[in-house]
C-alpha cells in the first residue's frame, strides 16, 4: 500500500511537471479564452459518446467474463466498471481495475475477474497498436512505426508464451499465476472469441477518436478527420506509458508534437485538457457513487459472514 501510494506521489510530481514545461509554450489567457468560447452543445454530444464508450466497455466485459465461463449479468459489468474508473484514473496502468476482484467476489472466481482484467488491457493495446500502424502508414512516420511494431510484436510474444507455460505451474506459490496463464490463453485460442472482443474493442476506440475530433472541432481547429487518426493513436498509445496520472502532460506533450504548424498550442493544448476531463475525470466522479454502492455491498457481505460464523 506504501509503495502504490508513493508510486502515485511520483506520479502527480512529474504530471505537474509536465504541465509546467508545457505551459511555457502557451499564452494562459488565449488557452483559457479558447475554452471559454467553447459551445455547450459541443459538450452534450461529447458526453454521449462518452457513454457509449461506457456502455460498449461493459458489454466488453461481459462478453470477456462470459468467454471465460463466468456469467455475469450486465448491470454488474457496468457498476464494477464504474466503480472502478476512480482508482484506475489515479494509480498506474491497469493496477486500479484489480479492484474489480473485490466487487465480483462471489459472483466469479478471483483468477478469472484478474485474467479479464489484463486480457482487456490486452485488447485495448492491440487494438490501439493496429490503429496506430495504420495511423503512421497515413503519415509516414517510421520511428513511430517501428515502436508501434515492436509493441505488436510483444503482445503476440506474450500469447505464445503464454500457450506454451500454461498449466506448468505446480507448485501452491505459482498456482495462481498458472490459473490467470490459462484462462488468458484459453481465450486467446479461441479465434472466435478473440473476434468478438476485438470487434468491441474497435468500435470503443473507433467512438474515442469521433470524440477527439470533436474535441478539436469544438476550440476551432479545422483539421480533416485523417489528420486525427493518423496522430492521435501515437499520443493514445504512449498516454498508456504509466509515468503520469492519466497519461495527463505526456499525451499532451505529444499532441503538441504531432499537431504543431496545424493549430496552435493553445488549441492543442485545449483538446489535451477536454480528452483528460471527458476521457478521465468525469467518469471518474460519476464514479465515486458507484464506487460508493460497491464498497456498502462488499462491507454488507462481510458482515453477514461474521454473523454466520457467531
Amino acid at each position: 500500500m506504501l509503495r502504490q501510494a508513493l508510486l502515485i506521489i511520483l506520479m502527480a510530481a512529474v504530471t505537474i511537471f509536465m504541465f509546467y514545461l508545457l505551459s511555457r509554450l502557451v499564452d494562459i489567457k488565449k488557452l483559457f479564452d479558447t475554452l471559454l468560447s467553447i459551445s455547450p452543445a459541443f459538450f452534450i454530444l461529447i458526453m454521449l459518446l462518452e457513454a457509449a464508450i461506457v456502455l460498449l466497455m461493459a458489454k466488453r466485459y461481459q462478453v470477456i467474463l462470459g468467454h471465460m465461463g463466468s456469467h455475469v449479468p450486465y448491470h454488474r459489468c457496468l457498476s464494477v466498471n464504474m466503480a472502478a474508473y476512480p482508482l484506475v484514473s489515479v494509480t498506474p496502468s491497469i493496477s486500479g481495475n484489480f479492484i474489480k476482484v473485490l466487487y465480483l467476489r462471489g459472483e466469479s472466481p478471483p483468477s478469472m475477474v484478474a485474467s479479464s482484467v489484463i486480457a482487456e488491457r490486452l485488447f485495448d493495446l492491440a487494438v490501439l497498436a493496429v490503429l496506430v500502424l495504420f495511423g503512421l502508414a497515413l503519415s509516414f512516420n517510421l520511428e513511430f512505426f517501428i515502436i508501434a511494431l515492436l509493441v505488436i510484436a510483444m503482445l503476440v510474444l506474450f500469447m505464445i508464451i503464454a500457450r506454451r507455460i500454461s498449466g506448468k505451474f505446480k507448485k501452491s506459490i505459482l498456482r495462481k499465476l498458472n490459473d490467470v496463464i490459462q484462462v488468458i490463453a484459453g481465450l486467446f485460442r479461441d479465434i472466435r472469441s478473440a473476434f468478438n472482443i476485438s470487434m468491441y474493442s474497435l468500435a470503443i476506440w473507433a467512438i474515442a477518436l469521433a470524440q477527439i475530433y470533436l474535441f478539436f472541432i469544438a476550440v476551432d481547429a479545422r483539421i480533416p478527420f485523417l489528420s486525427v487518426l493518423a496522430n492521435m493513436p501515437i499520443a493514445m498509445m504512449i498516454g498508456q506509458i504509466p509515468v503520469t496520472i492519466g497519461g495527463m502532460g505526456t499525451r499532451d506533450g505529444v499532441m503538441v508534437e504531432l499537431f504543431k504548424g496545424v493549430m496552435s498550442n493553445e488549441q492543442i493544448l485545449a483538446a489535451g485538457f477536454m480528452f483528460s476531463v471527458f476521457r478521465y475525470w468525469v467518469p471518474a466522479f460519476t464514479g465515486l457513487f458507484f464506487m460508493i454502492h460497491e464498497n456498502r455491498a462488499v462491507f454488507n457481505k462481510k458482515g453477514k459472514q461474521v454473523n454466520l460464523g457467531q
